[in-house]
């Protein structure tokens, strides 16, 4: 109902994203984040799902790539940072893992 009226509001398509990736729906939530960017195409967060989901999905190169261009757009993004540096961890690229840490 939120998104039928307003279809400018990437944070419901955000907060849908993660409730579909809760209930185990990949598919979907990668969807949601995917219509969140293509509104909004600097909104760092739906990128940093969208991550999520690609590397529950087994897409480990989309994920990296999504976690950088979250990271890009918000240097801040602690989730983000934590989240590729976890992944780089879990590909044995310890030196990268430890780079984004410091």
């Amino acid at each position: 109902e939120c998104l039928a009226g307003h279809p400018e509001r990437t944070d419901a398509l955000l907060l849908l994203g993660a409730i579909y990736y809760q209930r185990g729906d990949l598919a979907k939530s990668l969807q949601a984040n995917v219509e969140a960017i293509e509104r909004d195409p600097s909104f760092a967060e739906a990128h940093s799902n969208m991550a999520n989901a690609l590397k529950a999905l087994g897409d480990l190169d989309g994920a990296h790539a999504s976690y950088l261009k979250a990271i890009s757009l918000k240097p801040t993004f602690m989730d983000a940072h934590n989240n590729l540096a976890a992944l780089c961890m879990s590909r044995g690229q310890l030196p990268q893992a430890e780079s984004i840490f410091q």
